[in-house]
């Protein structure tokens, strides 16, 4: 008998669950191994493994799907409610993209970097002769897919205006996402409308660069498709700015402009914004471009009376500075998050003592990205 096994099997279930659950999230190879222990812990411990789902390959996510149309044991609904984290591979073909969201419905951190345009995607996952979709029986039980041509434009809240298959789509709350315009699937694919899929996202980065992401945000695009957006962010990679003097605009300054007019846009826009941050990749003196950004933006913030109870006085009248926009220095030059890091939640906090900093000093700081409280 295993030492001490008595008095671990006279415990409470809840207590024990709690103990299980605790050791598994410190360690995969501690909760494989608890998984086996018996079948109520194997229960507690698969919630654990699957609320976090990272396809980062191709046989990855073919593993999972063969999970998902196997696990005969498990409740119908248990990958529409327990997985709460999901990274989709960057091949993957529109129609796995489908059912995989389709499938984990209660996503609250979501991040999809596709590599190319889904046309040329990877080809779909087969079981046999039978694609996955007809094979888990999708059609049937959760609905067809978006159908690549599918329209999703639902500007009106009313959810008479919803249809079955968006229904069945997640709605996250944290989305990292590369967008496309050449994407078959329309709610990764701009100019974005406002649809369930959107609608809750309150945390969002784009990883797009600037030469993409500058075109759509205009017009309040982006938080007109994301109303319940407060905090976003965008990736700069700067270069080296000519030196000497320059008789004509360069492409390094033409760029500068471009994504001042678009921060411009964004804040202007966004009245329900808290948050949005500049990443500065590729930069020797980040301080300095950031001073060259911040003198071409002019952002008008929101003085309802709500809003002027926030902001100091210097600050409504101090044209072109909002302290909603932060900027911050990534000397990594490839380091990207996902929706779900620990760096992710480190930059979105770190990001908000930014903001309120700039309210009392009515001036913009510096974001170190390797220095995050």
């Amino acid at each position: 008998m295993i030492p001490g096994r008595r008095q671990i099997s006279c415990l409470p279930d809840d207590v024990l669950r709690q103990l299980f659950e605790t050791a598994s999230r410190g360690d995969r190879k501690t909760a494989l191994a608890l998984a086996l222990a018996s079948r109520a812990s194997q229960h507690w411990i698969d919630e654990v493994l699957y609320s976090e789902v990272v396809l980062r390959s191709k046989n990855a996510t073919r593993l999972f799907l063969r999970t998902i149309q196997t696990s005969h044991l498990k409740p119908p609904t248990f990958f529409s409610t327990v997985v709460k984290t999901l990274v989709i591979c960057p091949d993957l073909g529109p129609s796995s993209i489908s059912i995989l969201l389709s499938t984990c419905r209660s996503i609250v951190n979501l991040s999809y970097w596709p590599l190319r345009p889904s046309s040329t995607a990877l080809p779909e996952y087969h079981f046999g002769d039978s694609t996955v979709s007809s094979t888990l029986g999708l059609s049937a039980v959760l609905g067809p897919p978006f159908a690549p041509h599918q329209n999703i434009n639902t500007s009106s809240p009313n959810p008479q205006n919803v249809t079955f298959e968006q229904a069945l789509l997640p709605s996250p709350r944290r989305l990292s996402v590369i967008f496309q315009e050449e994407h078959s699937l329309p709610y990764f694919r701009p100019p974005l409308f406002r649809s369930p899929f959107l609608s809750n996202v309150t945390h969002l980065s784009v990883v797009n660069p600037w030469e993409e992401w500058t075109l759509w945000v205009q017009a309040g695009m982006l938080t007109s498709a994301m109303p319940s957006l407060t905090h976003v962010k965008f990736e700069l990679c700067v270069g080296q700015e000519p030196s000497g003097p320059q008789d004509l605009p360069s492409p390094w300054s033409n760029k500068i402009t471009k994504v001042a007019d678009a921060l411009t846009d964004v804040l202007q826009w966004g009245l329900a914004l808290r948050v949005c941050v500049l990443v500065l990749r590729f930069d020797i003196e980040p301080t300095k471009t950031a001073k060259f950004i911040s003198h071409l933006t002019f952002p008008k913030p929101p003085i309802s009376e709500e809003d002027a109870a926030d902001m100091t006085r210097e600050e409504r009248q101090k044209p072109g500075f909002d302290a909603r926009l932060v900027f911050a220095w990534e000397k990594e030059p490839f380091r990207y998050n996902y929706a779900h890091s620990v760096q992710e939640r480190k930059l979105w906090k770190a990001a908000e003592m930014v903001v309120n900093a700039q309210r009392i000093t009515s001036g913009y700081g510096m974001l170190n990205c390797d220095r995050l409280p």
